[in-house]
């Protein structure tokens, strides 16, 4: 590479010569933190450039994992019940996380599961998930 001196001489610089393939090397080590030897640009430009390129990472990094994490935080069941006999009322025990339910001690529904269905009236009973009234079983509900 010749470029001019101060006096106007032309001068030959050898030994550095910072292509493309040197550019993604650079990257490479800045990314992935490798103890290799790299060519450190020389020029304001190239300098400027590689600070843009590593800003940009590391933005982009942060912007992912905090999404990554709020979609992680945020994530809604809902379940698909196919009836009376679903094994989620069934087996509630079995499933991950364990399915929860309840009613009201002494309603109509209650006294149902304990003629009809004993297995969901013993989950029922044995785990206590009996609330005083609808409107507490909707606040307990709207809690979990």
């Amino acid at each position: 590479m010749r470029v001019f001196s101060k006096n106007g001489t032309r001068v030959t610089v050898s030994g550095h010569k910072f292509s493309l393939c040197r550019s993604y090397w650079l990257v490479w080590a800045t990314l992935f933190s490798a103890s290799v030897t790299t060519d450190v640009p020389r020029s304001t430009v190239s300098r400027f450039m590689a600070l843009v390129w590593a800003a940009f990472g590391l933005t982009f990094l942060a912007v992912y994992t905090a999404n990554l994490a709020a979609f992680m935080i945020t994530r809604v069941q809902y379940y698909d019940l196919e009836g009376v006999h679903d094994p989620k009322f069934n087996y509630p025990e079995d499933q991950k996380p364990p399915f929860r339910y309840g009613t009201v001690e002494g309603g109509n529904t209650h006294e149902t599961m304990k003629r009809n269905w004993h297995r969901m009236n013993h989950y029922v009973s044995s785990h206590n998930y009996f609330r005083m009234n609808i409107s507490s079983g909707i606040d307990a509900v709207r809690k979990e």
